[in-house]
């Protein structure tokens, strides 16, 4: 009898344990979904919910729940659980590391730009990454293109293709321009180089693109790949300065200058070359290829005064800023 008593005894505080082990994980399961939906109701109100480029979409039938992707992605509350399920809260801020979409164990992630309510037309591009119009070609972010590891590669491959393909003009200067000085701009301005090129590289704000318009301290997160002139660059994990400090020392090293704050006005095709305007300058290319990247240029209101050093168009350095007085239009 009393062999019995011990083991309901014992399987009473088994069943006891257990059941708290239940309810506490119950318990912190509807916690965070509580709080992930406050922060996508948040998210939505303050207009941050929307995608602006790349971005993942998880598949709610596919989706088991383990929060691989939350804890994979370095950035925080661009994902959550809510119901067990994966969901985008501050899609906006979504930089394209891509490191969600590796995590999941069960490929309920995909990386795509544009939504139903916020569409977008990518360019049509030949798999050689050439335009409709002959000679202009297409790298990065601007074809639909966002991860850094594989802008790098299709800068590299579009400058290959236009290399074979190239027809050179007796007015031409350049046998290509490039337009844009990011992670693809790089790229392809490196191979370019490799190959003995004529060409030009223009960007109008500074080098780096969208890299260099991330918080200093934003970790940009860089899966192995290979950077011409430069070899393997075996990167996990890196932040904005040291992955600028390598661009600018790779294009250093191979004494490859880039022309910074020039802004392209137009590109027009004439005859067998392009004529690309800038704000200083025109200039004459057999070739051009476009790594411009999504966010494009900010709208200006048009206003005595906005050319001041103290007016911002985008918000690199907050702590300069902490406990100041600001307006934001």
């Amino acid at each position: 009898m009393e062999v019995i008593i011990e083991e309901i005894v014992l399987y009473g505080i088994v069943i006891g344990f257990a059941t708290l082990v239940v309810i506490f994980y119950l318990l912190r399961h509807r916690r965070r979904s509580k709080e992930t939906s406050t922060k996508i109701q948040k998210a939505k109100e303050l207009g941050f919910h929307e995608p602006v480029s790349l971005h993942p979409v998880i598949d709610p039938d596919i989706c088991i729940g383990s929060g691989a992707c939350v804890r994979a992605c370095p950035e925080k509350d661009i994902l959550g659980l809510v119901n067990n399920k994966a969901q985008t809260i501050n899609a906006s801020r979504c930089v394209g590391h891509g490191a969600c979409f590796h995590a999941c164990p069960v490929q309920a992630i995909t990386l795509c730009i544009g939504t139903e309510q916020r569409g977008v037309e990518l360019p049509h591009v030949s798999p050689e990454f050439e335009t409709n119009i002959s000679g202009l070609f297409i790298a990065g972010e601007l074809g639909g293109m966002g991860l850094i590891k594989n802008a790098v590669e299709q800068g590299r491959q579009a400058m290959e293709n236009l290399i074979k393909k190239m027809k050179r003009s007796q007015e031409a200067k350049y046998d290509v321009i490039i337009v844009g000085a990011g992670p693809a701009g790089i790229s392809a301005t490196l191979t370019a180089a490799n190959n003995n090129m004529r060409f030009l590289t223009l960007e109008q704000d500074s080098l780096g693109g969208t890299v260099f318009n991330f918080p200093r301290a934003k970790v940009v997160m860089t899966s192995p790949m290979n950077l011409p002139m430069h070899g393997k660059l075996k990167l996990s994990e890196t932040s904005k300065s040291e992955l600028l400090d390598l661009w600018i020392g790779v294009l250093t090293k191979n004494n490859i200058s880039i022309n910074q704050q020039e802004k392209v006005e137009s590109i027009e095709k004439i005859n067998d070359y392009f004529l690309v305007t800038t704000d200083k300058e025109k200039y004459k290319s057999n070739s051009v290829i476009l790594c411009i990247g999504r966010r494009g240029s900010p709208r200006k209101l048009g206003v005595p005064g906005e050319e001041k050093e103290k007016v911002a168009y985008r918000l690199l350095e907050p702590e300069l800023i902490h406990n100041q007085k600001i307006l934001v239009v």
